[in-house]
């Protein structure tokens, strides 16, 4: 067999060139690149399953050792956490289905991430009941994440937010509007000496604002091209 070395080296050039202009893209560039893929595209909602946390919730209760009391107490972390949780998705589907309005949208579970990042085109999507429903399709379409979690995973800086990301689940950075915190001071302040739900969150108002400032930041961007342009 004949190996084409020309072919090779062409292919590697060609993607080490895409790489290097993808790395070299500046901020402004990255965001108005990605609020447009949003518009023309869908929002795929990452839905958090706590799912490390009730593995091994499931691991202690199933562990020979352990007490009859401190299985009690076990079985009762698992149902308060599967309960928030559930309870937290289902007021975020019907939020997000509901109010949002910027572009089309879409419901995974974060266990579904690395299929999502491989663009895999269904089956694990989400229905109305949060079950997996294999008829839904990102259709070829262009994507961006929206997750929940901390604004910075790495830090204890972060704060609580819903935060977007590119289709490689990198978070996006300013200039887009990147992140949605969803309590005010206030009620973090509160949330470090009592035991606030996730579910008393009110979702609806964050997603009215983020419905805004996508709103906001397409209309700048559109303005900003047509002005370039002209």
């Amino acid at each position: 067999m004949v190996i084409n070395y020309k072919s090779i080296f062409l292919c590697w050039f060609t993607l080490l060139f895409v790489t290097n202009l993808t790395a070299q893209q500046n901020p402004a560039e990255r965001s108005a690149n990605n609020i447009q893929k949003l518009k023309d595209g869908v929002l795929v909602i990452r839905l958090t399953s706590k799912n490390n946390k009730i593995k091994e919730l499931n691991r202690l209760l199933n562990h020979p050792d352990v007490t009859a009391q401190t299985k009690e107490g076990l079985q009762k972390k698992l149902h308060e956490t599967v309960s928030e949780i559930k309870g937290f998705n289902t007021k975020v589907y019907y939020s997000f289905s509901e109010v949002y309005q910027f572009s089309e949208v879409l419901f995974m579970y974060d266990t579904a991430s690395i299929s999502l990042k491989k663009k895999v085109q269904k089956g694990y999507f989400l229905d109305k009941n949060l079950n997996v429903d294999p008829s839904i399709s990102l259709d070829n379409r262009s994507f961006c994440v929206l997750r929940y979690g901390s604004t910075d995973p790495k830090e204890t800086s972060g704060v609580e937010a819903f935060v977007f990301m590119d289709d490689q689940l990198q978070d996006l950075t300013k200039p887009f509007p990147y992140y949605m915190k969803l309590r005010t001071w206030g009620q973090r302040f509160l949330s470090m000496f009592t035991n606030r739900s996730i579910n008393q969150i009110n979702i609806v108002t964050r997603v009215t604002k983020i419905n805004e400032r996508l709103e906001k930041y397409y209309a700048k961007v559109m303005e900003a091209s047509n002005t370039a342009v002209e």
